[in-house]
């Protein structure tokens, strides 16, 4: 695997790694004790988790994760490493539909339903009309993204996709002289 394609790879991995713990972390802990600590105090919270989870940071690793898998996986397909390849686009793929779609389709309109209810509109209602869908559209994000992650890894444990030490070395001592600039 050139060097280039070594480390758009290695991007994908912990960019998918980070969304997959993020929803893993809501799934198993935000979302069961926002749950736990009842309706009245979970619906105020959940608003202000969407309001701060709408960062630069965070839009940045979201959406860059099939950016970096596609752009690996074409230059592993160009560099004659099929398997490497091939294993990124549907890295690529499995995170837009899983993730990408499930979010834009599931729990962002969940998130926009929450903010916009009315305040003086029953947090029991409220509550319940929204966790279990929500919970299902993230469980469907943990897995994809858990998934693209695996994809991801595969593709460095493809026959011949581990880049050379040296080249990778030579890559990053560019990178740094070239920040030092």
């Amino acid at each position: 695997m050139r060097p280039l394609t070594a480390v758009l790879t290695g991007l994908t991995v912990l960019s998918a790694g980070a969304m997959a713990g993020t929803f893993f972390a809501f799934a198993v802990g935000v979302m069961p004790g926002l749950s736990a600590a009842g309706p009245a105090t979970a619906v105020p919270a959940m608003r202000q988790i969407n309001a701060r989870i709408e960062n630069p940071l965070f839009l940045a690793v979201f959406m860059l994760v099939p950016v970096f898998a596609a752009v690996a996986g074409f230059l592993a397909l160009r560099s004659g490493q099929r398997t490497a390849g091939l294993l990124l686009l549907a890295a690529a793929a499995v995170y837009v539909v899983g993730t990408i779609v499930t979010t834009g389709a599931v729990n962002v309109p969940l998130n926009q339903a929450l903010a916009a209810a009315k305040p003086h509109a029953d947090p029991a209602t409220v509550w319940a009309d929204f966790i279990g869908r929500w919970n299902a559209g993230n469980l469907v994000r943990t897995i994809a993204s858990s998934a693209t992650l695996v994809l991801a890894a595969a593709a460095f444990a493809a026959k011949g996709a581990t880049p050379k030490a040296s080249a990778a070395a030579d890559l990053v001592s560019t990178t740094v002289a070239a920040v030092a600039r």
